[in-house]
């Protein structure tokens, strides 16, 4: 896959990637994720954090609960 700015991947291509290489599309998840909250006000960004501590725990009750499943 073409190296692009976080911004940059359509929807498409993010799914392409999550199909074919699961373990690289959960690091451009995560980065995207990093940049998004690394780019907000600071007053912002320890809330967006503990949201998205929350939303990752969701997560990993989905894939225990589902392990064939991936997000």
């Amino acid at each position: 896959m073409q190296q692009k700015s976080l911004t940059k991947l359509d929807f498409d291509e993010v799914a392409a990637l999550a199909r074919q290489d699961p373990e690289a599309y959960e690091q451009y998840r995560l980065d995207a994720v990093e940049e998004l909250i690394s780019s907000s006000s600071r007053k912002n960004q320890q809330q967006l954090r503990r949201l998205q501590w929350r939303i990752d725990q969701e997560l990993s009750l989905i894939h225990i609960s589902e392990p064939t499943r991936r997000h």
